[in-house]
């Protein structure tokens, strides 16, 4: 663990007055240590405060929850690693070699997805000289900000579904039968924090499942690239994009309600990704009832429709499906 940081220097890494510090201290939200310098966790700790002002959250209504709950944030960070000394981006900048593309840092310190005054950890420098090392051994800059933002999408998507899930069917539920306050916080707790020791390494065995499953693919990019010509357009394919919904299924909601509608939707996301695993293909985005999908051969998308429409048919509740498919260079 980090010292304890000062108050001007905690004041000066989460761009927040040290009389405001002061005042989070009285809710209980930040902790000093003996010596008399805010503990380690408290760079998060204001970080969190600041994105619930943002949204429009009082200290009024902090301080009341507080009093009610107890210290929050405790349970927030629990599992969460804030052992990492915070930096300003300025002192995460002067870091860097000389001469580093300037262009190339703003652009991934962009992906991150900074919020204003939030700061930088030492993480975050390990992971900027990490890049800058790919630069290093030639790999193109924009290939490397193409990977990471794709990787910064959807771990965040990712990240986002944990808390959401978890908050609906766990802590929702426990509100639902009555617990409220510490009790409930405790209830939370119980299940959290051993289902978060699980996260990271689900997440390592996932993408090493996916890794394997787009090897194969690779594998068969190598063993028929001489039926095509090299590309001087890095990203440019031949492919089959398909576009699949369900004809109605707005007015349908309106009609039969949102919970059958729901059900319906996911009954259909399950006959897609069935059926699209099952003909080799992908799925590039879903909004909706709506998907957008991509096959290498277009006899398996057209395989792919069928199988789709035989199984919408055989669903009493479902409406018609929509189905359009083009082959050609993207």
């Amino acid at each position: 663990m980090p010292d304890g940081y000062p108050a001007e220097r905690l004041a000066e890494l989460t761009a927040t007055s040290v009389a405001r510090l002061a005042s989070l201290e009285e809710f209980g939200l930040l902790h000093r240590l003996d010596d008399g310098t805010y503990a380690a966790d408290s760079v998060e700790r204001v970080t969190l405060v600041r994105h619930a002002e943002a949204r429009g959250i009082t200290d009024d209504h902090i301080e009341r929850f507080c009093r009610g709950r107890g210290d929050i944030l405790e349970s927030l960070l629990a599992g969460r690693r804030i052992d990492a000394p915070a930096l300003t981006v300025e002192e995460l900048l002067a870091r860097l070699p000389s001469d580093i593309d300037d262009d190339f840092v703003t652009r991934l310190l962009n992906l991150l997805g900074l919020a204003p005054g939030e700061p930088l950890t030492e993480d975050d420098a390990g992971a900027l000289q990490m890049a800058i090392a790919a630069l290093d051994l030639g790999f193109p800059a924009d290939a490397l900000l193409q990977l990471i933002r794709v990787m910064t999408e959807a771990v965040q998507r990712v990240a986002e579904a944990e808390n959401r899930v978890f908050h609906d069917y766990v802590h929702e539920r426990n509100r639902a039968k009555g617990l409220s306050g510490r009790e409930l916080m405790d209830a939370t707790d119980a299940l959290s924090q051993p289902m978060l020791a699980m996260a990271e390494p689900a997440l390592i065995y996932l993408h090493q499942r996916a890794f394997a499953r787009e090897m194969r693919d690779d594998f068969v990019r190598h063993l028929t690239e001489d039926a095509r010509p090299p590309s001087d357009r890095p990203g440019e394919a031949v492919a089959t994009i398909v576009f699949i919904d369900l004809a109605g299924f707005t007015p349908m909601t309106l009609t039969m309600g949102d919970t059958v509608a729901a059900d319906v939707l996911s009954r259909f996301a399950t006959l897609v990704r069935t059926a699209v695993s099952r003909w080799h293909g992908r799925i590039i985005k879903q909004i909706g009832d709506a998907f957008m999908l991509v096959f290498e051969l277009p006899t398996n998308a057209v395989r792919f429709g069928v199988d789709v429409c035989a199984a919408v048919a055989g669903e009493s509740r479902f409406p018609a499906v929509h189905l359009g498919a083009h082959h050609g260079p993207a």
